[in-house]
This record gives C-alpha cells, structure tokens and sequence, in this order.
C-alpha cells in the first residue's frame, strides 16, 4: 500500500475493407459500431454472403522498474466471411514479435480460425402470406430491412456496456 505506481502501455490499431460492398453501420451518438448484414446470404449458387479482409497492428509493453518485462507486438490479418446476419466465420494469421530481458526474445506464427453464431432475437423479419389457403403453404410478401436498430444507454456507467 502507498508504494511505487508502475506504468504500462499498450496500443492497436485496425482497418477494414468489406470487399462485396456492405456497410458496417455506426451509431455516432452511443459510439457503437452495428452488426455486418450481407446484401446476399450465402446460399450455394446463388449468394457470396460478405466477404471483409482485415487487419491488427497492437503492441504492449509491459516493462517499468522495477518490473521486468517484455513487450509484444502483433501483427494480424483477417478475412471474416459473413454467411448471412447472424453466422461468421474469422480466418486469421497472427505474427507475435516477443522481445525485452525476462525472457528470451522470439516469434511466433499463429493461424486462426474462428465460428460465430448470434442468436440475438430481431433483425430481418419476414411476413408470410398464405399461398393456398388450407394448404399451409406460404410465401413471402413483405422483406423489412434485417438492419437492427440498438438502443444504448448513455452515458455509459461503470460496469454497464452496449449490447450488439
């Protein structure tokens, strides 16, 4: 209690590019970003889904006496396949430079691969109609955009954090 405060720094930095043309949507006023809806859901022959080539460049340094520690820079680069509004896939590739005096210096290489499924309710809602009446067969009629719309608190509190 009351000794020496040690300081340690980090930073990153990101980019992005959807390559198939969509927009990530951003809610200036609550500084949230919104979830990827592709123009075409994936579906063989017919739809891409959206494709999004990405990368990272982050770095910490956790070394400041009398802590000795190292630092470590990454390097990352993505492509993320959004098969339809609630299913991505993330293929990334991570060099890790690893350098400082407590341990020896060194590199890796890592691949990644990663599945997301969001089951949060909303988004595209679809009205049927029926085709045949007595049938049971149905049919769209009405598409309403599958863009969801998040309501966030602001300011934000303590412990309290926007849900995508």
């Amino acid at each position: 209690m009351g000794g020496d405060t040690n300081e340690f720094w980090s930073a990153y930095g990101q980019v992005a590019w959807l390559l198939t043309g969509e927009v990530r949507p951003y809610q200036r006023a609550a500084g949230v970003f919104g979830a990827v809806v592709p123009r075409q859901s994936f579906r063989w022959g017919r739809g891409l889904g959206a494709w999004e080539l990405a990368g990272r460049l982050s770095w910490i340094d956790l070394d400041d006496d009398p802590v000795t520690g190292n630092r470590l820079t990454d390097t990352t680069v993505g492509l993320n396949w959004y098969l339809n509004q609630h299913t991505k896939f993330q293929f990334n590739w991570i060099h890790a430079l690893l350098d400082g005096t407590a341990v020896p210096s060194s590199n890796a290489d890592i691949f990644a691969l990663r599945a997301q499924v969001d089951f949060k309710t909303g988004g595209a809602r679809v009205l049927f109609r029926s085709k045949n009446p007595g049938r049971g067969s149905v049919r769209p009629v009405i598409s309403i955009s599958p863009v969801e719309q998040y309501r966030v608190e602001t300011p934000m509190r303590p412990g309290r954090y926007p849900v995508l």
